[in-house]
Order: C-alpha cells, then structure tokens, then sequence
C-alpha cells in the first residue's frame, strides 16, 4: 500500500505540469510500465504457505554459504569489516531474533569466501606493559573495488583490533564496542568495497595499560565505469554503462530518442516528463506525416516513427514544436542507477547526460538534464 501511495503522490505532482493532449489521440498510446519485481528464489518443497522464505532469505542468496554456529561466535565477528550488509541485516535474513544470541549448533547462511580464523594471542612478558606496531601494510595504495586490498600486521601485545575509520582524519576514531580481538600476526582475506573513495582503517595493539595506534588509508576506484552521479558517497556499479545502438533527433522544445533493444521511443518534454511510446513505423508506411503548414527558418519534419508519434500529439501544434535537426543514428549508453532504482542514466554519444525516472505501472515520468561534468 505504501508503494501505491507514493506512485500516487508521485503521478499527482506529474499530471501538474504535464501538458493538455488532444482527447483524440487513438494511438499509439504510452506504453504502460511493468511494477518492479524483486525477486527470491525459494525451493519447491516447503509448505506453500510458510511466508519465511520470501522475509528469511538468506539459504536462497546467491553466493552464500552454510555455516555452523560454535560457542562464542558473534555475528559481527563473523562477518568481514567493509561488509555491504549489517549485523541487522544478516540476523533478519537468517530469520535470527536477536544478532547477539547465535543458537549454537545451528546453521546460518553467510556471504562466500569469508575465512574464519582463530584467535590466538601471546604475551612475550605478561609483568610488563609491551604493545607494539611491528608493520602494518595494505596490499596496494590504490585499488579497484571489485579487485579489493588485504593488510597485514605483526605487532607485540596481547590484543589486536582492526577496524575502519571515518576517512577524514581530523575526526576522531574510535573502537566499536563489538569490536572483535584479530591474531598478532595476521592477513586479512580480500576486502571489496562498494564505494569509491578514500577508506581508513586503524589497527590497534592493547597490552594491560600500554596501547598503541596506527592507521592506513587506501583510495578506492570503481572497477566499472559509472554514468551515474550521486549526492554523497559514489556506489561503483556492478557493470560499466550498456551501449545501444539508437537514433536521436531534437525539437524546439525537447528530445526524441529511438532504442534499437527495446524499440521504444522516448518523448522529452518541456515540462520535465517523459513518455515512452511503441515504434509503431513499418515499412511501407508514409515516411511524412501529413502537416497543415509549412516549416521554416530550418525547422523540420520528423519523419517514420519519430513523426508518427509527434504527429499524434499534435505536431508542429504539440509541446515540441518543430525539429530543430534531422534523425542521427547514434550508440547511446544506458546505465541504471541502482539495483532496483527507477533512475538510468541515459547519454547519446557524444551528447548530454540524462537522468530518467520512470515509475511502475505509470506511463509516464520524469527526466533532468545534467552536465558532463557535474
């Protein structure tokens, strides 16, 4: 319900600035969108009406593997410093009640690859106070998200933590109360990260009254390049933009786009809407639309299916106005902004950049036009 309410909401603030249309457009008409289906695979065997499965997904994640609960296991130390999900969030997907009360014994499901080491530490003369940074090194300076980085450390102590900092280093940092002891001398396995930018981590050496402190900062690049432009963190995508080959073709007063994949056409309007129609053209077809005045001062038709969709939302009468160019093939790249974003990225080669959110189950929705550089 409080998806419909928001699309709702969402649609009323459209309709305000969408532009009057003729009552006799027949066709063809706005295609309508498909809802947004998340998707969880579940198997074939339990009750039909246990609801766990589609709430308690975690068995069914790609790239997740069993695990055996033994005494003394935290969840959070189960699970790698620069993990995408929560403690929360893996307790609810495990369907635990409490992420700080593992049954043991039992089998919990966890992201693959995770090493699950031992803590074993020493002391080299318990009656004194000794903690110390031997080495702490970061496999690589700079690194590419999907590549990762893993450190290692030889210290003198009793207790070891490793745990990540604000990047800024003017803002303190602090050892998380469910901090977990690592080993004195340790590899960490391979650390990906979601996120472009600086990261921070701090290792630190505890002995009785004696701490010691060091930090290391490596610079995160996407692996893949990204169209997408965010207000705040930089998420790096899981895959680089998608070329389409496609045609363009400007107006007066907007933009018309042809998506060979999907052969779709996307209406730009003035108003900051967008609709998509059905390329309807076939050969055979007038190439023309039929006009009641002629162009001038360079302004043109639009011909095939491009004037058959300007043609039916009233020409040179219609919120576009005239062509301002001809029809130009050309490879458009294509990048959604998230995994179940309503957001994509749209850029014509060598053109602007757009941002274009289109709403489920409307037929309508909304683009911005951004620079290059923003």
């Amino acid at each position: 319900m409080r998806r419909y309410a928001a699309l709702i909401l969402v649609l009323l603030l459209i309709a305000g600035f969408a532009a009057a249309q003729s009552s006799e457009t027949p066709t063809p008409t706005p295609l309508a969108l498909g809802p947004v289906n998340l998707v969880t695979a579940t198997p074939t065997s339990i009750p039909p009406d246990d609801p766990r499965p589609a709430i308690c997904s975690a068995p069914y994640q790609a790239g997740f593997q069993p695990y055996v609960v033994r005494p003394g296991d935290q969840l959070a130390d189960l699970l790698p410093a620069n993990s995408s999900l929560s403690v929360t969030q893996i307790a609810a997907l495990n369907c635990l009640d409490n992420p700080s009360a593992l049954p043991i014994g039992a089998v919990i499901w966890l992201p693959a690859g995770l090493q699950f080491e031992a803590v074993i530490t020493h002391d080299s003369d318990p009656a004194v106070g000794e903690a110390e940074i031997i080495s702490l090194r970061a496999s690589d300076e700079r690194v590419q998200n999907f590549a990762g980085v893993t450190f290692s450390w030889q210290v003198r102590g009793t207790e070891v933590y490793f745990y990540p900092c604000n990047p800024d280093p003017e803002i303190a940092c602090s050892r998380p109360a469910d901090a977990q002891p690592r080993p004195l001398d340790y590899q960490t396995p391979i650390i990906t990260f979601r996120y472009a930018g600086d990261v921070r981590y701090r290792l630190e050496v505890v002995d009785g009254e004696a701490v010691a402190t060091e930090d290391v900062t490596i610079e995160v690049v996407c692996s893949q390049t990204s169209l997408a432009q965010y207000s705040g963190s930089q998420p790096c995508p899981d895959e680089s933009p998608r070329s389409i080959t496609g045609v363009w073709q400007t107006f007066e007063n907007g933009l018309m786009l042809w998506f060979s994949d999907t052969r779709q056409i996307y209406v730009l309007l003035p108003d900051g809407t967008v609709q998509i129609f059905p390329d309807l053209f076939q050969s055979g077809d007038r190439e023309e639309p039929l006009v009641t005045v002629t162009p001038t001062d360079g302004k043109l038709i639009p011909l095939r299916g491009f004037g058959r969709v300007w043609s039916e939302l009233g020409g040179e009468a219609s919120a576009l106005g005239w062509a301002t160019s001809r029809e130009s093939g050309v490879d458009i790249f294509r990048q959604p902004a998230g995994r179940v974003s309503y957001t994509t990225y749209i850029q014509p080669q060598g053109g602007a950049l757009y941002a274009i959110t289109l709403l489920p189950e409307a037929n309508m929705g909304v683009w911005v036009a951004l620079s290059n550089n923003q």
